[in-house]
């Protein structure tokens, strides 16, 4: 079969060079039997006329074709219009009064030019809307409209005989409909294409088009049919290769022999290879190069070629082997060296076998028009080689995915807390297969005839791709699991889906089912399964959600994608979510309850939930009138002298605190920043001290600061008193007073007992009895 088809191609390549001289050759056309191709689409300037006409009427992307004309014999003109348009605002006018005669005028208008590839098939399409010309102006004719096809050579000639042509004067008037002529095969000299819009002389029309496309038959991958790949085509009488090139002059002088040939000694198939030859060891260089071929732009090229490596005779030094290049050339023919890709074989125990050799992934760069290959013996080394089935091939690369964002995310937020996404690594099913295996999930058991676990692109909730979970037997089950979700004791998770749930076949049982497991940190599952099945609704996504408490022996979680056993059904999954509440970071400010005239006591400014906390600029408003700022010094939750610094100013009853850690050291949960010392002025009414909008926490997120600026006040109140010995604040030092001190003597002092707690020593005791009676006895 290799032999036919080598037969085969040197047939074909015989009739191509009976047929051209052209050295750049197209591409195949795929046959009607193959399956539909992807097209692409050549990015045309200004296809919908919505681009700002230039001050000298130039419509961008479009050239006048026609020389304007009103007199006896008809008028034509062009415009950007807004009267009509299929898409967006604006579509171009083409205006001809007609006479009804072939004699009449043509209005025409030619977009600009666009590279074409030799060989493949393209088409046009455009939007018409074609309309008689107002009364008294029509002077006869059809009324319609036609659109042209229209292929250049490099000299932006037109080539005869190239055109495809659609002319319309049917349908209903008033109204846009689609033109399209026939496709069109870019012949071999082609190198542009243009298309026109016009109204012949024959026909007449106030006619609108718009939305003009060019398309081309894109395929993801295939072969360039290279001429005589594999060297059974018959050498010319000049000594000529057919289908390649040399770029070299054959060489015999004292540094050596560099020659090619074709050989009927040594193949790999067929009957015949391609031999070069070079002993020159340093001084030559022997290289065939293919034809220049179209190529597909945006494809990433690959190319292989047997080799078989022998020692030359007259050998005197060097590696013995060859190598094999991927070119590509620009619209005038010009190597892009820089992308020019090499690989090169040498293998001293291979001598006299073949071994294939390739090169693969390289991008067409986006400037290049042509693609070669070429074998060659480079100057470095030496060789009596021999080159066979030659292939040079092209597929559409595979997007490079950038890393997965695995950190944790906000999602949601107020001002007092957040929805915390922990990610799901390839949640949504976009980043392929790993080794067989859809990337970052673990299946139970293999696919099977009943049991497959696939990517769809048929059916998805968001961008190319969804998992597809197929279970039609009862007696097994389909199970995907995500990897290891770390997740905190006691803390409540949320988990999510998006899930579709086929209705042919029909679901059985349970249907699908969307499942979250803990697990402890010896991998065995702790808590019991929290699960949501699903048989209905079927043919359209909805939201798969359960949530729990991660059980005080947790480490981490899984999420689950199943049809389990006794159930059938085709489903699908995406976007899996996993979540978690979390308090934000606040302010709080802490006084006591009750403040005694002439007496010192201190405010507390802190935060709640603070995270990885550095700093903070606080700015704290008292009544001056009724109480003194005393003293501010860091409290021992935030810092310490040697690791904190600390600024304050105070002007009219404001307070602006400054403070920060020194040593990059952070402090989290519910802790207190600085503490304040005011003395009550005032033994009546309450003092208000209100933390304001616009202080700021600061936090260290790795080497960054982040600020977090507070919009609203946070207050607290402490009611003023005129006696210290008032424990129970009725105004008054006496002997009840005395009695509630001493009868809760030993207790510790918390609540409301705090202020029996006479001394400050945390403790009811005997002292604060005697304190009380000396101030009863003072009165």
């Amino acid at each position: 079969m290799r032999l036919l088809r080598k037969r085969i191609a040197t047939l074909a390549a015989s009739a191509m060079l009976a047929a051209t001289v052209f050295t750049v050759l197209p591409l195949p056309k795929a046959g009607a039997a193959e399956p539909p191709v992807p097209t692409a689409e050549i990015t045309m300037v200004n296809p919908g006329f919505e681009a700002a006409v230039g001050q000298d009427g130039k419509i961008p992307g479009w050239n006048v074709n026609y020389t304007a004309k009103d007199d006896s014999g008809g008028k034509v003109t062009h415009s950007v219009s807004s009267a009509a348009a299929k898409s967006g605002s604006k579509s171009l006018n083409l205006f001809d009064s007609g006479n009804g005669t072939s004699s009449g005028y043509t209005v025409e208008m030619i977009s600009d030019k666009y590279m074409v590839i030799p060989g493949k098939e393209y088409t046009v399409t455009a939007w018409l809307n074609h309309n008689q010309p107002a009364a008294p102006s029509y002077q006869g004719g059809s009324v319609g409209g036609s659109i042209y096809l229209r292929f250049y050579d490099a000299n932006n000639n037109e080539i005869n005989n190239s055109r495809s042509v659609q002319n319309f004067n049917t349908g209903t008037k008033g109204e846009f409909n689609l033109l399209s002529p026939p496709s069109k095969v870019a012949p071999p000299e082609a190198r542009y294409v243009a298309v026109s819009l016009l109204i012949t002389a024959a026909w007449a029309g106030n006619n609108f088009f718009d939305d003009v496309r060019i398309t081309y038959p894109s395929p993801e991958s295939g072969t360039v049919a290279l001429t005589n790949p594999g060297f059974e085509s018959a050498v010319g009488q000049d000594g000529s290769i057919p289908g390649w090139t040399a770029s070299y002059a054959v060489v015999d002088d004292v540094y050596g022999k560099a020659s090619y040939s074709v050989s009927n000694a040594v193949y790999k198939s067929g009957n015949q290879s391609l031999n070069l030859f070079d002993n020159s060891a340093g001084t030559h260089t022997v290289e065939l190069v293919t034809y220049k071929y179209p190529i597909e732009p945006g494809k990433e090229y690959a190319l292989s070629a047997w080799i078989n490596p022998n020692q030359p005779e007259g050998w005197k030094s060097g590696s013995v082997g060859g190598s094999i290049q991927i070119r590509f050339y620009d619209a005038n023919g010009n190597e892009l060296t820089n992308d020019t890709v090499s690989k090169h074989y040498s293998n001293t125990s291979a001598h006299g076998q073949f071994a294939q050799v390739s090169l693969t992934g390289k991008v067409a760069p986006a400037n290049a028009v042509f693609v070669s290959a070429a074998l060659l013996i480079t100057k470095a080394w030496t060789g009596n080689t021999y080159f066979d089935d030659v292939e040079l091939s092209f597929k559409t690369p595979t997007p490079t995915l950038p890393p997965e964002d695995l950190s944790e995310k906000i999602i949601e937020s107020d001002d007092l807390k957040a929805v915390i996404s922990i990610p799901v690594p390839n949640a949504g099913f976009e980043r392929g297969m790993t080794n067989g295996s859809i990337t970052s999930w673990e299946k139970w058991a293999a696919s099977s005839a009943d049991i497959k676990h696939e990517l769809a692109a048929d059916k998805k909730y968001s961008g190319n791709f969804s998992l597809k979970l197929t279970d039609t037997t009862t007696s097994d089950n389909a199970v995907i699991q995500s990897e290891k979700l770390q997740v905190k004791p006691g803390v409540e998770y949320k988990a999510s889906a998006m899930q579709y749930v086929a209705s042919s076949p029909a679901p059985a049982g349970n249907g699908a089912t969307f499942l979250l497991r803990f697990f402890n940190a010896q991998n065995v599952q702790v808590g019991a399964d929290i699960l949501q099945h699903s048989s209905t609704p079927v043919d359209l996504w909805f939201k798969a959600e359960v949530k729990g408490i991660a059980p005080n022996d947790a480490a981490y979680a899984r999420l689950f994608a199943l049809v389990n056993k006794g159930s059938t059904a085709v489903a699908y999954f995406d976007d899996f979510l996993f979540t978690y509440e979390r308090q934000l970071m606040q302010l709080e400010i802490k006084s006591p309850e009750y403040a005694a005239k002439d007496d010192t006591f201190s405010v507390q400014l802190g935060s709640r939930y603070a995270e990885s906390l550095t700093g903070a600029e606080l700015s704290l408003a008292f009544d001056a009138s009724v109480l003194e700022l005393v003293d501010v010094t860091a409290h021992p939750d935030f810092g310490a002298i040697g690791n904190t610094s600390l600024t304050k100013e105070e002007n009219n009853g404001v307070l602006n605190i400054h403070i920060a850690r020194t040593d990059s050291g952070v402090v989290n949960g519910d802790v207190g920043i600085v503490y304040v010392t005011f003395k009550a002025l005032d033994g009546q009414g309450d003092a208000i001290l209100s933390l304001k909008a616009g202080s700021v926490l600061k936090t260290l997120k790795g080497s960054v600061i982040e600020s977090k600026t507070f919009t609203s006040d946070v207050k607290t109140r402490t009611t003023l008193k005129l006696y210290k010995f008032d424990v129970n604040h009725d105004g008054v030092v006496n002997l009840v007073d005395l009695l509630l001190v001493a009868k809760n003597i030993g207790k510790t002092s918390d609540g409301v007992m705090v202020y029996y707690d006479l001394n400050g020593d945390k403790n009811i005791d005997i002292i604060d009895v005697g304190l009380l009676a000396q101030a009863l006895a003072d009165l």
